[in-house]
């Protein structure tokens, strides 16, 4: 897919959930990436349905994960963990971790929620910290329904 040519830059489009350790961002560019690392973004979780930028991430030796994740929708709960583990590592490793989707906010906002709600938040002070760092995320009724979920349920 050619690169869309109105784009914010990059460092417009990342919010961290967590500063300096877990952060959200539209989908980046092959030039964005060194301005995410000039940003202290040391690794990257796709949560695209789709395997785009992969190889892009080994190219320029990125530790990353993907989880696919459809529009719209929420991971499961092994998806989760994947994510946590993953992160939990990174940050151990003095890496921060930037999540995407296409646009940085629903599937993204989903995942970074979730993560803050597996640090022990309830769901409405998970979002509020979410909003409060990107008041354009906005979740779907599947994705509302799954954090709900498991701020009622958190055990991972």
């Amino acid at each position: 897919m050619p690169e869309q040519l109105s784009l914010p830059p990059i460092s417009e489009s990342l919010w961290w959930a967590i500063p300096n350790c877990l952060a959200g961002v539209r989908k980046p560019t092959e030039k964005d990436l060194p301005v995410l690392r000039s940003l202290q973004v040391g690794a990257i979780v796709s949560v695209l349905s789709d395997d785009a930028n992969l190889e892009l991430y080994k190219r320029y030796k990125y530790p990353h994960l993907w989880i696919p994740i459809a529009g719209g929708t929420a991971p499961s709960l092994s998806q989760l963990q994947q994510l946590k583990t993953f992160v939990d590592s990174q940050n151990d490793c003095g890496n921060a971790v930037a999540v995407h989707c296409s646009n940085g906010l629903r599937r993204t906002g989903t995942v970074l929620t979730a993560l803050l709600i597996k640090q022990g938040a309830d769901y409405d002070s998970a979002m509020a910290a979410i909003q409060a760092t990107n008041p354009a995320v906005e979740l779907r009724e599947a994705q509302i329904s799954f954090l709900k979920n498991l701020s009622s349920t958190s055990s991972i």
